[in-house]
């Protein structure tokens, strides 16, 4: 059970704001190309949960290297790497 100061409002709050900044990071040391890191960890934290609810409501399991490569792959086709 999650504790009071990490109920979902706090939690999803704190992973934009680093999912955000990894971007900003990765722009500047990688050279991701985005207007904005904030829409973008909108983005793909919209994936992400999409895709977990799914897969609960759906019975699904997954695996740590699983859900690596999709990331992974989201990132690629999303920023044009790869």
């Amino acid at each position: 059970m999650l504790k009071p100061g990490q109920r979902r409002g706090n939690l999803r709050r704190k992973t934009h704001r680093q999912l955000a900044a990894w971007l900003r990071r990765a722009q500047l040391l990688d050279g991701l190309q985005f207007r904005d890191a904030s829409v973008m960890a909108n983005a793909l934290a919209g994936t992400l949960e999409a895709r977990h609810l799914y897969g609960y409501l759906q019975g699904g399991h997954t695996s740590v290297v699983r859900e690596r490569r999709f990331v992974r792959a989201l990132i690629d086709g999303l920023f044009g790497r790869g």
